[in-house]
């Protein structure tokens, strides 16, 4: 099997932790909101991959229109959580969209993003997260949705953390539509690994997965036993990309022959880099429009892959 440019095959994407046990359902209590901060979204220089790779300007869902307000900018909101089920607090941020505030009445798609080994909830936002979706949704580009971007500190279970704690919150104190086709999540290494263990075991609540350079410890039978229990129609639409150079490369290459064997159609890319942050920033805006395109109308989003595909990009 060939892997290059931009094909559909087979894939699936692991993680450094994928021995850990499966979480228990914790009790359900309220939990506590600590100190939320406002920043404003544009703290990082724009990705220069807006001016090199913009994809083509297609019509919004009739409930995610282009923005409409004066002055607004997406912001980040840095806050956490306590709750009985996590050992101590989940630090969190979540990117607000253009005019999220002015218009009270709209609701939003949710992208969660994992970070790697080292990172923190930092990651994606210095990668400039932010300023790629500002840049693409004020221009009509994407549609408006919420990003939130936890911080897996020492002795959190990251699957307990976003399922049992994080997405029940955001879903309570913010705008989100919380049926899994307007759910999304993807991590960068170990983190692309974690969201791929949770969107498996969680398949009523995530509907696409993106996989970025993710990490991989040869466990392809106990991803395979996930991915057996997912019923075909509640499969996630998944995106791997990883670099040419990445030493994770192999190991994603093995997991897509056990994927081809078990019918998930995925989309990989295969770009020149290595595992590194230059790499994930250069590729910002592309991970952006992937995710949001399920959020455009279908003859939109059909016209966008046809030219994508005509246009490599």
């Amino acid at each position: 099997m060939q892997i290059g440019g931009v094909l559909r095959v087979f894939l699936i994407g692991t993680l450094l932790s994928l021995t850990s046990n499966g979480c228990s359902t914790p009790p359900n209590p309220s939990p506590t909101f600590i100190s939320p901060t406002v920043t404003p979204a544009r703290t990082h220089p724009a990705p220069e991959v807006l001016k090199t790779e913009s994809p083509p300007q297609v019509p919004l869902l009739t409930s995610a229109t282009a923005t409409t307000c004066s002055g607004s900018e997406g912001q980040i909101i840095l806050a956490k959580i306590e709750h009985p089920s996590l050992p101590r607090a989940l630090p969190f941020r979540v990117y607000l969209p253009p005019c999220y505030d002015e218009q009270p009445d709209q609701f939003y798609p949710a992208l969660y993003l994992l970070h790697g080994l080292l990172g923190t909830d930092a990651q994606w936002d210095e990668l400039g997260i932010d300023e790629a979706a500002n840049a693409m949704i004020e221009r009509g580009i994407l549609p408006p949705f919420l990003i939130i971007m936890p911080w897996q500190r020492t002795g959190i279970e990251i699957e307990t953390a976003v399922v049992d704690v994080l997405i029940p919150y955001i879903d309570q104190t913010y705008r989100t539509r919380s049926k899994p086709e307007w759910r999304a999540i993807g991590g960068i290494s170990r983190g692309a690994g974690q969201a791929l263990q949770i969107a498996f075991t969680n398949a009523d609540m995530f509907s696409i997965l993106g996989l970025h350079s993710p990490a991989t410890l040869n466990a392809e039978g106990l991803i395979l036993q996930w991915l057996l229990t997912i019923p075909s129609e509640q499969r996630p639409d998944v995106w791997l990309d990883i670099g040419d150079h990445d030493s994770l490369l192999p190991s994603a290459q093995t997991l897509l022959i056990l994927f081809s064997q078990n019918d998930l159609e995925a989309i990989v890319h295969i770009n020149p880099g290595d595992h590194t942050s230059d790499y994930w920033r250069a590729h910002i805006a592309s991970y952006l429009h992937w995710y949001a395109t399920h959020w455009m109308n279908a003859s939109s989003l059909e016209a966008w892959k046809l030219k994508r595909i005509i246009d490599g990009y």
